[in-house]
C-alpha cells in the first residue's frame, strides 16, 4: 500500500469518476484503473462497482475512506517535516535557576531576546545549585544563575555579576519593624520566623537560619521549602523571612528591611563560553539592562 494507490482511490471515491480522478491527479485513466485494482488485490476487497454507465463505492470503499485519509495525512505530514527541517528547526535554550523567585526576571528578558531569534525556545531548569554546576559543568544547560560559589567550590564556567545584594528581612508593609532602616538578628528575637530550604546557597543564609534554629523555640519558627513558600506564609501575617535581596523589583504588599552586620552577596550567572552563541550573548545582555536600569 502506499500512497499513489491512497490518492487514486480518494480522488475516485470524490468524484466517482475514473475520468475525473485521471484529470484532477493528472495521470491516464489505465494508471488510476492500475493503482485501484493494486489496492483492491493488496486489501483483499472490492472497493468500487463499476460499470459501463457509473462508479459506485461498495461498503468496503466507504470503510475505507477515513483509513485512507489519515494515512494520507500522515504521510505527507512526516515528509514535510523531514523537508523543512533544516529551515523549521526549534533549538533550546537551557536556562539554569535554583529558585521560582528568579523566574519574575525572565519575561521581558525572553520576549526580548526570542524575538530576535524566532527559531530558538527557552527551556528553563529549575534545580538545586549542585546539579545546576553538573550540569553546566557538561554543558546540559547555556547558562546558569546563582549566587558566586564560595572560594573554596570549582566555579563551573565564568561568572558575570549582576548585582550586590544584601539579606533582607520581608514583612507584610504594615508590620511594627518596616519602617526600620536596618534590622540585626537580634532585632528578630521576639518576632515569628519562617524558614525556608536554602540547599546551602547562598552558605551565608544557611548559616543564619542555622543559628535562627538554634536561638528560636519551636513556636516561634515555622519552616517551609522554598523561597517562595515563605513568602506566601508572609503574606498571610504568619511572620518575617529573610532573602537575599537581589530582585529588580519588589512585591508592592511587603517591606524590605535590610539586615545589617552580613556582606552583600554577589548574584549573576555562570557559562563556559560565548563563542559562536549568539542568543547567550543576547541573554546576557539583556539581562545586564534588567538590573543596570533598576539600580
Amino acid at each position: 500500500m502506499n500512497t499513489t494507490q491512497l490518492r487514486c482511490f480518494l480522488s475516485v471515491a470524490e468524484y466517482l469518476s475514473f475520468a475525473r480522478a485521471a484529470e484532477q491527479l493528472n495521470m491516464t485513466q489505465p494508471a488510476i484503473s492500475h493503482q485501484i485494482s493494486s489496492l483492491e488485490k493488496e486489501l483483499d476487497a472490492q472497493l468500487f462497482v463499476r460499470t459501463t454507465r457509473s462508479v459506485t463505492l461498495t461498503e468496503e470503499g466507504s470503510i475505507f475512506i477515513n483509513d485512507a485519509k489519515n494515512i494520507v495525512k500522515i504521510a505527507y505530514g512526516a515528509k514535510n517535516r523531514i523537508q523543512n527541517h533544516s529551515l523549521n528547526h526549534i533549538r533550546l535554550f537551557n536556562i539554569g535557576f535554583h529558585s521560582a523567585l528568579e523566574m519574575t526576571l525572565f519575561p521581558e528578558v525572553l520576549k526580548n531576546v526570542f524575538y530576535q531569534f524566532p527559531s530558538v525556545r527557552p527551556n528553563l531548569k529549575m534545580l538545586p545549585a549542585k546539579s545546576l554546576r553538573n550540569l553546566l559543568e557538561t554543558e546540559d544547560i547555556d547558562v546558569m544563575l546563582s549566587f558566586r560559589m564560595e572560594p573554596d567550590i570549582k566555579e563551573p564556567g565564568i561568572y558575570i555579576e549582576l548585582c550586590k545584594c544584601s539579606l533582607a528581612c520581608i514583612m507584610p508593609r504594615e508590620h511594627a519593624l518596616s519602617q526600620s532602616p536596618d534590622l540585626s538578628p537580634a532585632d528578630l528575637h521576639a518576632e515569628d520566623l519562617i524558614l525556608y530550604e536554602t540547599h546551602k546557597n547562598p552558605p551565608v543564609l544557611a548559616q543564619l537560619q542555622n543559628r535562627f534554629v538554634e536561638l528560636h523555640p519551636p513556636e516561634k519558627r515555622t519552616c517551609t521549602d522554598t523561597a517562595e513558600c515563605a513568602l506566601i506564609l508572609v503574606r498571610a501575617g504568619l511572620g518575617i523571612t529573610v532573602i537575599p535581596d537581589f530582585l529588580p523589583v519588589h512585591a508592592s504588599n511587603l517591606a524590605y528591611v535590610p539586615l545589617k552586620d552580613f556582606e552583600p552577596i554577589s548574584y549573576g550567572l555562570y557559562y563556559k563560553n560565548t563563542k559562536n552563541k549568539a542568543v547567550l550573548k543576547q541573554f546576557i545582555k539583556e539581562l545586564k539592562i534588567v538590573f543596570q536600569t533598576a539600580m
